[in-house]
């Protein structure tokens, strides 16, 4: 508050064409608010503190099995999504890659979960936990509320079935295999590819995520 009164005075000595506002104490009390303001938006924004954690894919319970899904939008538009199912030790036991045409990344990571719970049904699983690395469609997921989006009713029709389901976002690292395969949904010509097998092209990706490798991630705590 010092500070911005004082500003006043070598105006008023030195400036001929200087006039004194009329309420100067409401001024200058207006000045420290919009500072206190200020200071209270970027201690929101960019004080918050961060920790260097490992992320890396965990395994589901015995007698459960594992949904990755994930969706993937291009520069130009093309969009697609793709979803694994794992066991208790990591083995593959489904996947498929799929081209949706034009639509948002949101609506592709929709319609991943959407078809990775029914590939989930049609194989016959029983206890099924799905990671998703939006938390967007995670929280809509695990919420009550209404929701206007005729897809994200079916997705909840699915899960309200005779099974357990249980819906966790995961980041990104966490979730590496599905990433893949909705990247290449979206470039797929056919618009569809279901594996039975591990691609080649995944190999790697989950020979790591077996193997328990993690990658660093920086995190908001």
């Amino acid at each position: 508050m010092y500070g911005n009164a004082c500003k006043f005075c070598p105006k008023e000595i030195h400036d001929d064409n200087f006039r004194r506002p009329p309420q100067p104490v409401s001024l200058v009390a207006k000045f420290v608010r919009d500072y206190m303001h200020a200071d209270l938006i970027f201690s929101k924004v960019f004080r918050h503190n961060k920790e260097l954690i490992l992320i890396g894919w965990k395994p589901p319970p015995v007698g459960w099995v594992k949904l990755n899904s994930d969706g993937a939008c291009k520069h130009d538009g093309s969009a697609g999504c793709g979803r694994i199912i794992r066991g208790s030790d990591g083995e593959w036991l489904g996947g498929f890659a799929k081209n949706l045409g034009i639509c948002s990344a949101y609506v592709a990571e929709q319609w991943g979960v959407y078809a990775g719970f029914r590939l989930a049904r049609r194989l016959g699983f029983k206890a099924v936990e799905l990671n998703v690395d939006s938390l967007l469609v995670a929280n809509v997921l695990n919420s009550n509320q209404c929701s206007s989006r005729a897809l994200v009713a079916k997705i909840r029709s699915l899960i309200a079935m005779d099974w357990e389901v249980v819906v966790k976002h995961s980041y990104r690292e966490a979730n590496r295999c599905a990433d893949a395969l909705a990247s290449y949904g979206a470039t797929l010509e056919d618009g569809f590819c279901f594996y039975e097998t591990c691609p080649a092209h995944l190999s790697q990706l989950l020979v790591a995520d077996v193997m328990g490798i993690s990658v660093p991630r920086l995190v908001i705590v």
